[in-house]
C-alpha cells in the first residue's frame, strides 16, 4: 500500500485539500490496477500438462488454423506472446511467427488477424504455478479436448471444470 501513502504525500505542490488528495490517490490506484495485469507479459512456449506444447497447426500463417498440441521442437508456430490490455482487463496472445492472435470461433481456438473483440482477449489465472486461460467471450476456459495425449488435438474451449485438460504451464522464450 504504499502507493497509498505516496499519494497522499505527493497529492501535489500546494495542493492542501482532501479532494486533491483523493484525486491522487485515485490515479495511483488507477495506474496500480492497470499494472497487475503485466504479470504475463512476455513470449512464452504454452505446454499442457502432458508436456505438449500449444502450435499453430503445420507453422500456418493463414486465418483460422486451428491451435493444436504438438511435441516441443522450439519453432516460432510454439511461442506465443502475451501482452497486457489494461483497457480491457485480459491479454492478448499472438503466434510469434504469424503474428496472428488467439481467437475463439464457436468452440474451437484458431488464429486470426486482430480484431480486438473479445473472443481474442483472454483471462489468465495462476495457482500453484498452473496456469488456465479463460475467454473473455463466454468465460469458458482452454482445454485440450478429453486431455489427450495425441499430437494434432484441435484446442477448444470448454466450461470451466479445473481438471488437467485445462492447465497450463508457461516457459519464457525469446
Amino acid at each position: 500500500m504504499d502507493f497509498l501513502k505516496d499519494a497522499v504525500s505527493n497529492a501535489g505542490a500546494g495542493q492542501n485539500s482532501a479532494s486533491g488528495a483523493m484525486d491522487a490517490v485515485k490515479a495511483s490506484m488507477n495506474e496500480a490496477k492497470a499494472n497487475l495485469g503485466d504479470k504475463f507479459s512476455g513470449t512464452y512456449v504454452i505446454t499442457n500438462v502432458n508436456g505438449l506444447a500449444l502450435e499453430v497447426k503445420g507453422g500456418s500463417q493463414i486465418n483460422n488454423i486451428p491451435i493444436i498440441t504438438w511435441r516441443m521442437d522450439s519453432g516460432d508456430s510454439q511461442r506465443f506472446t502475451i501482452e497486457w490490455l489494461p483497457d480491457s482487463a485480459c491479454y492478448k496472445i499472438t503466434a510469434k511467427h504469424s503474428k496472428k492472435v488467439l481467437t475463439i470461433v464457436g468452440d474451437r481456438v484458431v488464429q486470426s488477424a486482430w480484431t480486438g473483440t473479445d473472443g481474442q482477449k483472454w483471462v489468465i489465472v495462476e495457482e500453484n504455478g498452473i496456469i488456465q486461460f479463460t475467454s473473455k467471450l463466454n468465460g469458458k476456459a482452454l482445454d485440450v479436448p478429453g486431455n489427450s495425449r495425441k499430437e494434432g488435438t484441435e484446442m477448444w474451449v470448454y466450461p470451466v471444470n479445473k481438471t488437467p485438460a485445462q492447465q497450463f504451464k508457461l516457459t519464457r522464450s525469446s
